[in-house]
């Protein structure tokens, strides 16, 4: 989730191309540089067949390495009925793309992994391509508290608050 932003995740892909669903979520991070926007989207769907994983049915990854960003950068686009993607065996409903810098070309793979973690059951990739804003996706990928923990943690008190005296009055 860290590697994710609201403005480089796209909550409904239906209908869209390949291409078209790139530069979708493309826009979100790189409207504001439409020639490397462009370029980027181009390299991605050439390169769609060979560079992309399948880490789970209807999940598809690729990822492309630039000299014009500073740190990787994670899409997230959903499509409930899926979209078409050169070389993938089924519509991707759940397309990640991962733009990284050269000096961190070796992290596709650390990204890709986490990936896969992330979807590795059905269930877990139907709630995910049922997430339609923000805060639920980010609600997603919150992790569940351990067995026992408390959910939300209070905040720490005062010596007098623990033996419950009231503040005095300003």
């Amino acid at each position: 989730a860290e590697a994710l932003a609201a403005g480089r995740v796209a909550f409904d892909l239906d209908g869209a191309s390949f291409p078209e669903a790139v530069e979708r979520l493309l826009a979100g991070e790189l409207a504001d540089r439409p020639a490397l926007m462009r370029r980027v989207a181009a390299d991605l769907a050439r390169t769609a067949e060979e560079a992309s994983s399948e880490p789970a049915p209807g999940v598809v990854f690729t990822a492309h390495v630039t000299e014009e960003i500073r740190e990787p950068l994670l899409f997230l686009g959903i499509a409930g009925e899926g979209i078409p993607v050169p070389g993938a065996s089924a519509p991707a409903r759940l397309l990640f793309l991962l733009l990284l810098p050269p000096r961190c070309a070796h992290e596709r793979l650390r990204y890709l992994s986490e990936v896969a973690r992330l979807v590795r059951t059905e269930e877990r990739r139907e709630q995910l391509c049922r997430c339609r804003t923000p805060d639920t996706l980010f609600d997603w990928f919150r992790p569940d508290p351990a067995p026992g923990a408390p959910e939300e943690a209070e905040p720490p008190r005062t010596p007098d608050e623990a033996a419950g005296v009231e503040p005095a009055p300003v």
